[in-house]
């Protein structure tokens, strides 16, 4: 059985323009996507950041940030598996923030 590679994948989102939500990443088709690492910088005087894996209509909440205070930087380390067509994504109510996700993905068989 051969290999399949696996790819690091970086991805960086600087202030948002106001309130909404913000798709970091989509998973491409026949590959899986595992989020290792997930910052975020609060640039703003504003508190309160949700982070959502979206895939389809439904969501799922990774974490629920109730204040980040300013100038200060909310980290979170774990393992969490995203399939094709899943997304990465935050909805904000800051108006100033820096956001780092990082992890690797990898290609699966098509079925």
């Amino acid at each position: 059985m051969a290999s399949s590679p696996v790819f690091t994948v970086r991805l960086v989102f600087f202030g948002p323009a106001g309130p909404g939500f913000y798709p970091l990443f989509t998973v491409p088709e026949n590959m899986r996507f595992v989020l290792r690492d997930l910052r975020l910088t609060n640039l703003g005087a504003e508190a309160g950041v949700t982070f959502y894996a979206v895939a389809g209509s439904f969501q799922v909440v990774l974490e629920h940030l109730p204040a980040v205070p300013a100038n200060a930087t909310w980290s979170w380390l774990g393992r969490q598996a995203f399939n094709q067509g899943d997304q990465l994504g935050f909805n904000t109510q800051l108006s100033s923030a820096h956001v780092l996700a990082t992890g690797y993905q990898f290609s699966v068989p098509a079925p």
